[in-house]
């Protein structure tokens, strides 16, 4: 009966951290898009058509997609939404933007490539990210080689 215990416990303890990396992995997309941009920073994002883009949509339950897409852009607003299938086509999305909330537009601050947050009926929360818009890694230096110190 000890034994049977020790490893019921032992198990529990292993799946916990699976389940743990699990969850973690579905808030990867928009999360990771975040910190590049936060480190990065952006380009402005013009007015226009904008293809290539992802649409993030965090649900409730911690899932979270990013699609492909392409949007509008009128005035730092973001005006239509287009979903990217798996054959290329694109199909209208028109997100149900919950109305008690003031402002609740898709907008782009100036110098950063994802926009503010629409917070849906259901309460999931969609955002557009501007992939293209991310400001290139710094380079780095390359370092200086050491004295050979046998041959002095």
């Amino acid at each position: 009966m000890k034994y049977l215990i020790a490893l019921l416990m032992g198990i529990s303890f292993v799946s916990n951290p699976v389940q743990a990396q699990t969850e973690k992995a579905v808030h990867i997309c928009y999360n990771q898009w975040s910190k590049a941009f936060d480190a990065r920073g952006s380009e402005d994002v013009a007015d226009g058509w904008h293809d290539g883009i992802i649409v993030s949509i965090r649900y409730q339950s911690g899932k979270n997609d990013c699609l492909l897409g392409k949007v509008e852009v009128k005035d730092q607003k973001i005006i239509t939404i287009y979903l990217k299938d798996v054959d290329n086509q694109s199909e209208l999305f028109k997100p149900e933007a919950k109305k008690n909330i003031k402002d609740n537009i898709l907008k782009i601050p100036l110098g950063f490539g994802i926009s503010t947050t629409l917070r849906q009926n259901d309460d999931s929360m969609v955002n557009i990210i501007f992939k293209d818009k991310l400001k290139p890694k710094k380079k780095s230096y390359q370092q200086a080689p050491l004295p050979d110190l046998d041959g002095l």
